[in-house]
């Protein structure tokens, strides 16, 4: 589930995943943390993978919109090559202050 008490992708931050309080609080909490266990663990040099790609669709007219962290060099090459074969694509930078 993505959305039963709150949104999931709002319980990946750091703050949120380091905060053993608020680790069973509800089901979106709960599944961030083991996300994080598998994939991460966030904020590490190390991580056990080194890209995660989250599809998710919308009712806006955006075409194909890929969100990413703006210091993020492989993911913004891997957008402009996606952007040399589909003029649709766009890149929109998350905000980093929050985390």
């Amino acid at each position: 589930t993505r959305y039963v008490d709150e949104d999931l992708n709002r319980c990946y931050l750091l703050s949120e995943l380091a905060d053993d309080s608020k680790a069973t609080e509800n089901k979106e909490r709960k599944r961030a943390r083991e996300v994080d266990a598998k994939l991460g663990p966030k904020g590490v040099p190390e991580p056990r993978c080194d890209l995660v790609i989250d599809l998710h669709n919308t009712t806006a007219a955006t075409d194909v919109a890929l969100m990413m962290a703006p210091d993020d060099d492989f993911a913004h090459e891997l957008a402009h090559h996606l952007m040399s074969l589909d003029k649709g694509v766009r890149i929109v930078n998350w905000n980093t202050q929050a985390d």
